[in-house]
């Protein structure tokens, strides 16, 4: 059974705002950030079975057309948290942003649009 966030698993608050949902036939969740310290993150989180099953599965046998499908969908995602952090954020957080740590970056997609949105706004590539 999938493990609700009641509390952010960084700072400890209890309140978060939901960016959008997670869309998977596999995994239902919705992307939420911590009011508190900034934190994305999967709530409800997936189980370790559900990881297992999705990454030994499904992910990583992706080819073809499909993998052009699920970048899209990891594009359409990143756009999203890109447009939160955005309204959310001060001009100078993203100029004065350095570093983004994301866990299980996948192909890399939200970083980069990430990067390219901060360096637009002037900060560090």
């Amino acid at each position: 059974m999938p493990t609700y966030l009641n509390n952010c698993i960084i700072c400890g608050h209890d309140r978060f705002y939901t960016i959008e949902p997670y869309i998977s036939d596999r995994i239902n969740a919705n992307y939420v950030v911590c009011l508190n310290c900034g934190l994305v993150v999967m709530n409800p989180m997936p189980t370790d079975d559900e990881l297992k099953e999705y990454y030994s599965n499904y992910y990583w046998n992706l080819q073809g057309d499909m993998i052009h499908t699920h970048i899209k969908k990891q594009n359409y995602r990143a756009l999203h948290i890109q447009k939160y952090v955005e309204n959310n954020t001060s001009a100078h957080f993203l100029r004065d942003l350095s570093s983004v740590l994301e866990i299980g970056s996948s192909y890399g997609v939200t970083l980069h649009n990430l990067r390219l949105h901060i360096e637009q706004k002037g900060g560090a590539s």
